[in-house]
């Protein structure tokens, strides 16, 4: 077994709920959407098992459960925020970006290092501390946009980290070797 990948994924998707959860207004209570986060996480935590522990070498069982963990992900946004329209999806679509960084971090720490401990408290204090600083960087700014009315370019934004997902994605997926 992987433990460097699993451990990696998991803390990936720690931070990719904390980023939905702080960076989307929520419909309902905290309770409620914590427990939305919480069910994407085992989502995406059991789809990873499968992925990268049960059929780890299958190319279409990666392709088929990358495409699941991207819905799952987009409709934990979906389903916390208050109305649905292209700003949840950007934002859905960035907190995917985001984490992208913490997992660069661990893989350069473990190729330099060889030791997963080291690598996996990099991950950790680089997702820590990108979403710190985008959260008392941009998160007012961020929620006094999305209450704003005009909604007028926000789809064609949605391009931007979609295509930076699928780009970065793809050159690190069995797929594309």
């Amino acid at each position: 077994m992987d433990y460097f990948n699993n451990l990696s994924y998991l803390l990936s998707h720690i931070f990719l709920m904390l980023f939905i959860y702080l960076f989307i207004p929520h419909r309902y209570s905290k309770t409620v959407s914590r427990l939305i986060c919480l069910t994407s996480f085992l989502l995406l935590c059991s789809a990873d098992i499968l992925k990268l522990n049960i059929v780890p070498d299958n190319d279409l069982c990666y392709l088929l459960v990358t495409i699941f963990q991207i819905i799952v992900t987009q409709s934990t946004g979906l389903f916390l925020a208050p109305e649905i329209n292209s700003k949840t999806l950007f934002m859905g679509l960035s907190a995917s970006n985001y984490t992208i960084i913490g997992s660069v971090a661990a893989s350069i720490l473990y190729i330099y290092t060889d030791n997963i401990p080291i690598s996996l408290v990099g991950n950790f204090a680089v997702h820590a501390a990108v979403l710190f600083i985008l959260y008392k960087s941009i998160h007012n700014i961020w929620l006094r946009q999305y209450e704003r009315a005009d909604s007028k370019g926000w789809w064609e934004l949605c391009l931007i980290p979609s295509f930076f997902y699928c780009v970065v994605s793809e050159t690190h997926s069995p797929l594309f070797y």
